[in-house]
């Protein structure tokens, strides 16, 4: 099969932070999958959008795809940098088949995902409430899906085993927004020793091979469920003004204010299951994770993974499992083997190219 992966390079477009998310995950796993019969042409429309513009980098990706006329063009929209009439080209005047993976309809339904999906053939969402809202705008392209790992990345050392004695006591990976440093430094103030790494801590972000290291080594891996961002009074000016790939700000449709309110008070309310929910114990770590909606759809809480609810409850969990070795070793192992046995991107694309009716 040959596919167009529109997806962008670097993280949020901005090269100083390393490669992106869909970068490592999606078109790694895109590759790599089924021992790599599939070819896949990479468009990476951060790139092309900042040397060409916007309108030039559609009448590129129109231009590529008449060019290897693919079996599916996959995108992973950032915002609106692609034109609507060139994906509505794409699908319907051209008939190649479209898919988007849709990353945040927890809170960007209502003012982002609604409209975009029907410019595709078949969308993606890892909501599992987003169903019944795209059928209530009349959108059936839509399959419920989830994040994964990729196991082609993700994965542990030769020597390694789970009986190793672990070089961190209790760390956390990811950028410092939500109530991230709320959280950590509650655990702190009650004599629990938690490192972060990432944008906004002191320790900054480390290399990939760094952050696989810290995950198999720790003895309890962090995950919080908030989304991006944290409520602070310029987070208000979000409602009126959007950035694209370029960084550059345009103002909101005035027409959508409420569309954007509903979602602002979403991106800050509502808990979702991020990647590191499987990427930690596809890894080799043992992860204690913030409940999320339909989390235990995929791990069993105490035996796969550890899910807190509160404040109260992570302290009593850290404090738990520190003092329980044998146990934490055995959630680790089981989340490890549940990981690579479900959810792996492999796994995910092979039952979402099913779904769409694509052949090998």
């Amino acid at each position: 099969m040959k596919i167009v992966a529109c997806c962008l390079k670097y993280e949020y477009g901005d090269p100083t932070r390393g490669l992106s998310f869909e970068y490592y995950n999606f078109l790694d796993t895109l590759i790599k999958m089924e021992n790599g019969k599939h070819t896949v042409i990479h468009f990476p429309f951060d790139e092309f959008y900042k040397s060409l513009g916007r309108n030039k980098m559609n009448e590129k990706l129109v231009e590529v795809v008449k060019e290897h006329k693919p079996d599916l063009v996959f995108f992973f929209l950032f915002n609106d940098e692609f034109r609507k009439d060139a994906l509505l080209y794409i699908k319907n005047e051209l008939g190649i088949p479209t898919f988007n993976w849709f990353a945040d309809d927890h809170w960007r339904f209502y003012n982002f995902s609604r409209f975009w999906a029907p410019m595709f053939s078949y969308v993606a969402t890892t909501d599992s409430q987003a169903i019944k809202r795209y059928h209530k705008y009349g959108i059936y392209n839509v399959i419920k899906s989830q994040w994964a790992v990729n196991h082609f990345l993700y994965k542990v050392p030769d020597d390694f085993n789970f009986d190793d004695e672990p070089k961190f006591s209790v760390t956390f990976v990811g950028q410092k927004h939500s109530n991230r440093a709320t959280l950590i430094s509650f655990l702190k103030q009650n004599g629990i020793d938690v490192q972060c790494f990432g944008r906004g801590w002191d320790s900054g972000r480390v290399s990939f091979e760094k952050m696989l290291e810290i995950f198999r080594t720790s003895r309890i891996n962090l995950n919080f469920s908030n989304s991006s961002g944290s409520f602070r009074l310029r987070s208000l000016a979000t409602l009126f003004l959007t950035r694209r790939i370029d960084m550059k700000i345009r103002l909101n449709r005035l027409d959508r204010l409420h569309l954007h309110t509903l979602s602002f008070y979403n991106r800050f309310t509502k808990r979702q299951i991020k990647g590191r929910v499987f990427e930690i114990p596809g890894s080799g770590g043992f992860l204690l994770t913030q409940d999320a909606d339909n989390l235990r759809d995929y791990y069993v809480d105490g035996k796969e993974i550890a899910i807190f609810d509160n404040q109260k409850d992570l302290l009593e969990q850290v404090k738990f499992y520190l003092n329980n070795e044998t146990l934490r070793k055995e959630i680790a192992y089981n989340g490890y083997h549940r990981t690579l046995r479900e959810h792996t991107y492999e796994q995910r694309f092979k039952e979402i190219f099913k779904q769409i009716g694509l052949k090998d």
